[in-house]
């Protein structure tokens, strides 16, 4: 876990209304829910007693269906489901994804865009695209520990809630070291970063090999399979802890 300093507020239902780090004079953010505990906005500023009908001016407002799912976001994100609660469309930073899945779940994804996915019952081994192929190698509960892209090979090395800690290169020297805020956001992120629907993936801090968007190990409730070097399988920003 990355150092520092960390403070939370939060309301009866223990969700996460406040977050200030840095330092305790440092600007809070605060985040506010309805009546089934779905986070309707956060804004940057302490704001007693935040309620859903009155969101401060600036602040990031969140709708969803009747089923739970995020649709849409005032910061740009938008979401599309099938009648099977499948994601099949995700629009965030201007960039759209389609996405396609072998049977009812979202634990076997075929397609995103153009790109295409193998799996086994430990989770993705390799995903096709026009630019090559990944290999991904994964321990026998799931978690990715090895990718092979082209003649290059990373290892990921992990902590003991799972998440990645170090990323080693084809030489077996460290590539990049990662450290995490106690709900699973990452405060150390050398190199390059890609961010897609709230999850994290990193690419060596040198060289043009690209750490492929591949999926953690499944767990419980784990539904979001899009990258070997995420954090958590969760949002952190949502405010649910790392265990």
């Amino acid at each position: 876990m990355g150092t520092g300093f960390y403070e939370y507020g939060y309301d009866a239902a223990s969700n996460r209304t406040l977050e200030r780090t840095g330092s305790s004079t440092a600007t809070a953010t605060t985040f506010a829910y309805n009546k089934s505990n779905m986070l309707c906005w956060q804004a940057s500023g302490s704001f007693p007693s935040p309620d859903c009908t009155s969101p401060p001016t600036g602040a990031t407002s969140y709708r969803y269906d009747l089923n739970g799912n995020q649709t849409l976001s005032s910061a740009g994100f938008g979401g599309s489901y099938n009648p099977a609660n499948q994601t099949t469309k995700v629009t965030s930073g201007g960039v759209t994804q389609t996405y396609s899945y072998a049977g009812a779940t979202q634990n076997e994804r075929l397609t995103v865009n153009a790109t295409s996915y193998s799996d086994s019952v430990l989770g993705t081994t390799a995903a096709r695209s026009s630019g090559g192929t990944q290999l991904f190698t994964r321990d026998e509960p799931g978690q990715v520990t090895g990718l092979r892209n082209g003649t290059a090979r990373y290892n990921y090395l992990v902590d003991g809630l799972g998440s990645v800690a170090a990323v080693t290169g084809s030489g077996g020297g460290v590539t990049n070291r990662y450290r995490y805020d106690p709900y699973g956001a990452t405060t150390t992120l050398p190199g390059d970063a890609c961010r897609g629907a709230g999850l994290t993936a990193i690419r060596p801090s040198s060289g043009s090999d690209r750490l492929a968007w591949a999926g953690p190990r499944r767990r419980g409730g784990c539904q979001s399979r899009e990258t070997a070097c995420c954090a958590a399988c969760h949002r952190p920003r949502r405010g649910r802890r790392r265990r």
